[in-house]
């Protein structure tokens, strides 16, 4: 809110997810973006930010060759950001009871709680 600059503690997230760290300038709770938590890995997920195997898979070391992911903005609802499945396998979804496959060119929207299988093994969840 004042426009200070932070990097995200992840020491200050609980298992909830929720994050409690403060302004180091103003005392005020900081909201980092969403992420993306795969294993013991946190990527931040905001619009133009492209994801690698080794986001996806833990003890993977970084590899720039095919992306599997990037974070979109939705082309015609202001403020829903999702994540484009660019990998060639299908994911499959979980949010609020629901079950959802999510083929290859699709995107699941970027919401707290969803959980993703990529298709290769590996699963990850969505927090805020």
């Amino acid at each position: 809110q004042c426009r200070a600059e932070h990097f995200v503690d992840e020491s200050k997230r609980a298992r909830t997810g929720t994050y409690t760290g403060s302004c180091w300038n103003c005392g005020r709770t900081i909201r980092p973006p969403a992420a993306l938590r795969v294993g013991r890995r946190t990527t931040y997920l905001q619009p133009g930010v492209t994801l690698y195997r080794h986001h996806f898979t833990p003890n993977l070391p970084p590899d720039f060759d095919a992306p599997e992911a990037e974070v979109r903005r939705h082309p015609t609802l202001a403020g829903v950001v999702g994540l484009a499945n660019l990998s060639g396998r299908a994911w499959v979804t979980s949010a609020d009871g629901s079950t959802h496959q999510v083929p290859s060119g699709r995107s699941v929207t970027i919401a707290a709680g969803t959980t993703i299988q990529f298709g290769n093994g590996q699963s990850g969840e969505i927090i805020m």
